[in-house]
């Protein structure tokens, strides 16, 4: 054992200690001024913590000290009077009693042996593990109520002990923008009281006004960056204010399927693009009306948010000749007529009269409200559209004298209306003969299983065929049974299918249901838009046939429904 020798000096009140290793290889030897000016004697662990001190005392403990190594014991940091000068002073150990630390995991899984040791020792580090939990440290109770040890930590190990395994559970909050848009708004896991992150979801037309577990705001608020303690997991939904001039545009499908938020904000804007689909239907925009006869608006058109408005999808068949039928009303006699067409036409001219008044145009709404169409003005007849006739007093002053110029007059338009009338029927008619005799033609060029060309395609009115993909529609339609070769529908479908094709291939804006039109996904899908997502993320070379969107529709349908089902088993666990 080192022997340590306290010597005085020519100052009574100065004492130095030399410490002497017994070990012969080391000869090390150091002198310390542990008391000066009549103090106290300090530790003699605090002035000598060199390797060599520990190794050479395994197992034992520091008691005190003596004068010449006998007597007396004096306790440490004894005051200085207590021993007398010239004297040499000498540390004095004892063998520490050995004792048992076992570790219980306390519900977490893992091996740990107990610790054995005399002193002071450094706690074994944790070996446990929980899943969902992190290690937060010891107790001397399950239940945490006892004393708290850290991992590592000092322990005298005067006493058996056992530590349990404390945990705290990890948990997650979810943001969800209720809106709002981010490109860094991640999760936040953690197991421990923490601040929640802060916000970095923006809403144009909105200002950010905190959280709430209720995306109608009917839960727990939280404010922006305040404390949770993560002991179980949380959606929180941005809360908006509405900016004050701001106005809100509401899209509705009109007959197609999907969503879209409204948007909202203030003065001049582009409307965003369309997101609805709507299978055998291309869109041509908006209008105020779902008909077709309020204002039109282009698809990320511009648009002055003046007001609150409902925009309605307008549809374009891609399948059929796309007619539509406007109806002319005279709203005094409730007399009606019809004209039907397809594409730009002019319309009917007015054969309605009224005795006293004249003709004034028309109006989509009987009193004279709404969109304004002159006589005979173009219509794109891209939807069915409803016309009230407008009247304007004759004065009576002039309606004796202009009575019979006026029926002359009457009788010429009536009959000049009519000659045009019979004409754009008879038009219309032989239009429709033609179209009718090409698709009887296509159905004979199917039937005998010869290849069709873009031009008869065009002649029969049928859309979608461009000189890029005929020879894709011919290879398909040759793959059908002989049954159902002259069926223009599965024709139809052809040409949609690779219509489809073609917008996915070349970035164009297409929605979850055309693959579910081309049978790519199934109609009942709960995860369309998320597979539709994945394949606006591939690189061109990937997406540029129909076989490639197949095997990456496919692997997207995996990829998705794996994350469904770690979700899937991660809320049962939740709930247990």
């Amino acid at each position: 054992m080192p022997s340590l020798v306290i010597a005085s000096t020519a100052h009574a009140s100065d004492i130095y200690i030399n410490v002497q290793s017994d070990d012969p290889h080391t000869g090390y030897l150091s002198t310390f001024n542990l008391c000066a000016d009549g103090g106290n004697l300090d530790s003699y662990t605090h002035w000598f913590t060199s390797s060599w001190i520990t190794n050479n005392h395994p197992g034992e403990v520091f008691i005190g000290w003596q004068i010449d190594g006998t007597g007396t014991l004096f306790p440490d940091q004894s005051p200085c009077s207590n021993f007398p000068d010239r004297s040499n002073i000498f540390a004095q150990w004892t063998q520490a009693p050995t004792s048992t630390v076992t570790f219980d995991p306390n519900g977490g899984d893992g091996l740990m042996y107990p610790q054995y040791a005399a002193g002071v020792n450094s706690l074994s580090t944790n070996q446990y593990s929980l899943n969902g939990y992190d290690f937060a440290g010891w107790n001397t109770a399950a239940d945490g109520s006892g004393t708290f040890y850290d991992d590592d930590a000092s322990y005298d190990f005067s006493v058996n002990l056992t530590l349990y395994a404390q945990w705290n559970r990890i948990s997650t909050i979810t943001f969800d923008g209720n809106g709002g848009s981010a490109s860094n708004m991640w999760s936040q896991t953690t197991s421990s009281a923490q601040r929640i992150r802060s916000n970095s979801f923006q809403r144009s037309g909105f200002q950010f006004s905190g959280w709430n577990t209720a995306a109608d705001g009917t839960g727990t608020a939280y404010a922006d960056g305040a404390n949770y303690d993560f002991h179980a997991d949380l959606t929180l939904y941005a809360q908006w204010t509405l900016l004050p001039g701001t106005h809100t545009v509401t899209f509705m499908p009109n007959g197609g399927d999907g969503s879209m938020d409204p948007e909202v904000t203030s003065g001049t804007n582009n409307l965003p693009f369309n997101e609805f689909s709507r299978a055998g239907f291309d869109f041509t925009g908006w209008n105020t009306a779902a008909d077709g006869s309020g204002s039109p608006y282009e698809d990320n058109g511009l648009y002055y948010f003046s007001s609150d408005q409902t925009l309605y999808a307008q549809w374009r068949s891609t399948t059929s000749s796309g007619s539509a039928t406007v109806t002319f009303i005279d709203p005094i006699s409730t007399q009606a007529v019809q004209q039907t067409a397809s594409g730009s036409s002019g319309l009917t001219l007015n054969s309605f009269t009224r005795d006293g008044y004249s003709f004034a145009g028309w109006t989509t709404a009987a009193d004279g409200t709404g969109t304004a169409y002159a006589d005979g003005a173009t219509y794109s007849f891209a939807a069915n559209l409803t016309l009230f006739a407008n009247w304007t007093p004759v004065s009576s002053n002039s309606q004796g004298q202009d009575s019979q110029a006026n029926a002359d007059a009457q009788a010429a338009a009536l009959a000049a209306q009519q000659a045009a009338a019979l004409a754009a029927q008879q038009a219309a008619e032989a239009h429709v003969r033609a179209v009718e005799e090409a698709k009887s033609e296509i159905k004979s060029l199917l039937s005998s299983g010869e290849s069709l060309t873009v031009g008869q395609l065009v002649k029969a009115e049928i859309t979608g065929v461009t000189d890029k993909n005929i020879a894709l529609i011919n290879a398909d339609l040759a793959k059908l049974p002989d049954d159902k070769k002259a069926d223009l529908s599965q024709l139809n479908k052809i040409i949609l299918k690779f219509v489809i094709v073609d917008k996915v291939a070349t970035g164009s804006r297409f929605y979850p249901n055309d693959l579910v039109t081309i049978g790519l996904i199934p109609q009942d899908s709960k995860i369309k838009t998320s597979i539709a997502n994945a394949i606006r993320k591939l690189s061109p070379s990937d997406r540029d046939t129909f076989e490639k969107i197949q095997a990456a529709v496919a692997e997207a349908e995996k990829v998705a429904l794996a994350r469904q089902a770690r979700l899937t088993a991660a809320l049962a666990k939740k709930q247990k």
